[in-house]
């Protein structure tokens, strides 16, 4: 038990991995995002696009921006298994 508590005690150069702070978007960061990357008036006119270009976008909002698979649902009225596959 002594080696032990010696052991804890030692000072050492052990360095801990710092992950980056992931900063939360608002809805209405995400709305100005939707609205600039899609060109849209409303982030629910995405759903007026073909189908191709509506699952693009999407998928850049995703990968390249960082949405969360339900903030781009809740904003665009799309429903979530659509967002999911892309």
């Amino acid at each position: 038990m002594k080696r032990f508590i010696e052991y804890i005690n030692n000072e050492n150069d052990d360095e801990c991995m710092d992950l980056p702070e992931k900063r939360r978007l608002t809805d209405e960061d995400a709305r100005k995002i939707i609205n600039n990357h899609c060109k849209v008036g409303h982030a629910i006119d995405i759903q007026k696009f073909d189908i191709n270009k509506r699952n693009s976008y999407i998928k850049k909002l995703k990968e390249v921006y960082g949405l969360s698979i339900r903030m781009i649902e809740r904003l665009t009225g799309i429903s979530r298994g659509i967002i999911q596959r892309l």
